[in-house]
C-alpha cells in the first residue's frame, strides 16, 4: 500500500469525522471523536486495510475505474486517459523533486508558525509570576480529589486560561482572574486540570508533528 493512497484515504477519512462532528454535535460521545482521529492517524502511518462492501472507498474505486476507462481528453487524434497520465507524471524525477520541494516549503512554514506560537508560550511561562492563589487552588484541587500537582502562575499577557507542560504540569492564568464568582473560578481551574489530566499538551504536540509532515 503506497504512502500516497494511505493519505488520500486518510484525508477522505477526515471529511467523514468532520462530517460526522458537523451534524451529531454535541450527541456523539467526546471519545468517540477521539477514536475517530486516532484511526485517521493510524490511516496516516499504517498500512492497514479493512474488507467492507459498505465503504466510501467503493465509491471512489468506481470513479477511478470510470475515469480509466473513459476518454479525460482528447488532442487530434491521440487520446488521453486521466490515470495513465497521472501515472507517467508521477513517474518523471522532476515532478518528484518538484513535488518534494514544494512539501518541504509547506511542512518549513507550518513548523515555523507553530514554534513561534511555541516560544511565545514559553517566554509568558519564564516572565509569568507565582500566583498568590497557589495554596486557594490546590486545595480546590484536592477537595475534588485531583492528585497531579500543577504549579500555577499569572500574567498580565493573556486573557485566558492556559494549560502548559509535558514533563511538568503547569497553568498560567490572568492577573485579574479571581475576579469572577467562586463557582466559576473553580470550574476553569477544573478545566484546566483535565487537560493535564488527559495529556492534552503531550497530543496536541503530537499533533502539530503530524500536521507539520501530512500538511496537504
Amino acid at each position: 500500500m503506497s504512502f500516497l493512497y494511505m493519505n488520500l484515504s486518510a484525508a477522505f477519512m477526515i471529511l467523514a469525522i468532520i462530517g460526522v462532528r458537523a451534524i451529531c454535535k454535541n450527541k456523539v460521545p467526546y471519545i468517540a471523536i477521539w477514536l475517530l482521529w486516532g484511526l485517521a492517524v493510524m490511516r496516516l502511518y499504517i498500512p492497514f486495510h479493512l474488507e467492507s462492501n459498505f465503504s466510501i472507498y467503493n465509491g471512489i474505486y468506481h470513479i477511478r475505474r470510470w475515469l480509466a476507462t473513459s476518454d479525460f481528453i482528447q488532442v487530434g487524434h491521440n487520446k488521453y486517459y486521466f490515470d495513465r497520465v497521472i501515472y507517467k507524471l508521477w513517474a518523471m524525477p522532476e515532478v518528484k523533486v518538484v513535488v518534494f520541494g514544494i512539501w518541504i516549503v509547506g511542512a518549513s512554514l507550518i513548523s515555523h508558525y507553530y514554534l513561534k506560537d511555541y516560544r511565545i508560550c514559553r517566554t509568558i511561562w519564564k516572565t509569568a509570576e507565582e500566583s498568590p492563589l497557589q495554596t486557594e487552588m490546590e486545595a480546590i484541587l484536592s477537595k475534588y480529589d485531583c492528585c497531579k500537582v500543577i504549579r500555577i502562575r499569572q500574567s498580565n499577557q493573556i486573557d485566558c486560561p492556559v494549560a502548559c507542560g509535558i514533563f511538568y504540569h503547569g497553568i498560567i492564568i490572568p492577573t485579574n482572574l479571581k475576579q469572577m464568582d467562586q463557582k466559576k473560578f473553580e470550574q476553569m481551574l477544573l478545566h484546566e486540570y483535565m487537560h493535564h489530566k488527559y495529556m492534552h499538551p503531550l497530543l496536541e504536540h503530537i499533533l502539530v508533528m503530524i500536521l507539520c509532515l501530512n500538511w496537504f
